[in-house]
């Protein structure tokens, strides 16, 4: 059974700047996408580990620098163990991050269009919601 599409939920600016001094990274409001700019595949265990015990408005930040992170692994045992790790926590609470796998499942366009993640994400949005009209 699907679950009824939450409310809309974006990141606020209020935690990306709380995230990205928690992780040392520089920020400025100039920043347009900054989760995306300071995402590093190599700190996705930093990500992970402040996942663990961040609010959900920071989670929401983290899960953009997790997604980002991912796509970026080089090596697809690198990627496929990623994805692995965020599937896990996007599983763990569906409802929270439905608006950015939206976002990054690139729906009206065809999956190559999108990120690398962007078929990972629409085999888990099948799982968890109907799929958008």
């Amino acid at each position: 059974m699907f679950q009824d599409l939450p409310l809309q939920r974006w990141e606020t600016t209020a935690a990306r700047q709380q995230v990205a001094h928690k992780l040392g990274l520089p920020y400025t409001d100039a920043m347009q996408d900054w989760p995306w700019e300071a995402a590093a595949p190599e700190r996705l265990g930093d990500y992970l580990q402040l996942y663990a015990s961040a609010s959900d408005d920071e989670r929401v930040v983290l899960m953009e620098m997790m997604l980002q992170a991912t796509t970026d692994q080089e090596e697809p045992a690198a990627f496929a163990h990623a994805w692995s790790q965020v599937k896990g926590l996007l599983d763990q609470n569906p409802t929270l991050h439905a608006w950015t796998v939206h976002y990054w499942c690139c729906w009206g366009a065809s999956a190559e269009v999108g990120f690398e993640i962007t078929p990972y994400l629409r085999t888990w949005w099948a799982t968890h919601f109907a799929h958008p009209a």
